[in-house]
């Protein structure tokens, strides 16, 4: 049961044999002339001289996690009988061993129905919609990092006055619904610019923290403490039961994404083509090798 426990734990980080992982949601895509609607969400401008007329994702979800504390062998996620063996921190877990405050921050994306179409060669816009959660554990001191991950069975913290100070917890999720608008600027030859700009409504959806001041304890074993004083600060929306009922928390706000991309173009006349009587036509699919 309690390596269920510790699995469950860090299952929120599956990182492969890693020490510390970043990441981009929906990487290897997100920013390729091929990206479409996708685009949009990191970079406005993207859809400006897209090479789609028309681009919808239907849905789609990404999550990414960080920390500085440890990874989980790949083995774990194709035998879920291993979660069992008396030896799975040993065996399967690759544990940082410093003295740096651990982290651990986790990112969830969702998005429905979003899309964008060119008007003409120059101009775009598009339609966005995505649900997004945050969830940031901070500052955690890596005594108490190691208990966690042991699920206090470290006897040689026992019966020993144990104190840890300004160790955090952030959680918070809302909703963006947005209209993108972009355009190439200037196309002169050798250099191109295009700008976008996303206005965005945002409605929260519900958020909870939980900071820590100052946290003293005894551990007698590995289900008892004693002498526990502490001083917390918690606090949460209302709805945050209910929330993934999606009941919105906070009245609506707006936000703005722009931005531009520029492009160098030394060799641009061998990316054009004559057909049928025209001259200069752009051939979009040709890429420098």
């Amino acid at each position: 049961m309690k390596n269920i426990y510790i699995f469950i734990l860090l299952l929120i980080g599956i990182f492969i044999q890693t020490k510390t992982v970043y990441s981009q949601n929906f990487l290897a895509f997100s920013n390729d002339n091929y990206a479409g609607a996708t685009g949009m969400f990191y970079q406005p401008a993207s859809i400006a001289d897209s090479r789609y007329k028309f681009d919808m994702e239907l849905m789609g979800a990404s999550t990414r996690i960080e920390n500085n504390w440890w990874g989980i062998d790949s083995k774990v996620i194709f035998n879920p009988k291993s979660i069992q063996d008396t030896l799975f921190i040993k065996k399967y877990v690759d544990v940082i061993d410093n003295n740096d405050p651990k982290y651990i921050s986790q990112a969830l994306e969702a998005r429905l129905l979003s899309f964008m179409v060119s008007l003409g060669e120059k101009r775009s816009i598009g339609f966005s919609v995505r649900a997004r959660q945050l969830i940031n554990l901070d500052n955690i001191d890596p005594e108490a990092a190691d208990l966690m991950l042991n699920a206090n069975d470290i006897p040689e913290l026992f019966k020993k006055p144990l104190d840890y100070e300004d160790m955090s917890v952030n959680a918070v999720a809302w909703v963006e619904y947005g209209v993108t608008y972009a355009q190439v600027l200037l196309n002169k030859k050798k250099h191109f610019l295009k700008g976008g700009l996303t206005v965005k409504l945002l409605q929260g959806m519900g958020s909870a923290y939980l900071y820590e001041t100052s946290l003293k304890y005894e551990l007698q074993n590995d289900s008892i403490a004693v002498d526990i004083e502490g001083d917390f600060k918690f606090g949460a929306t209302a709805n945050l039961d209910d929330i993934l009922d999606f009941k919105f928390a906070a009245n609506p706000a707006v936000g703005l994404d722009f931005g531009f991309v520029y492009e160098f173009r030394p060799k641009f006349k061998d990316y054009k083509y004559k057909m049928d009587g025209k001259e200069n036509l752009w051939q979009p699919n040709y890429y420098k090798p």
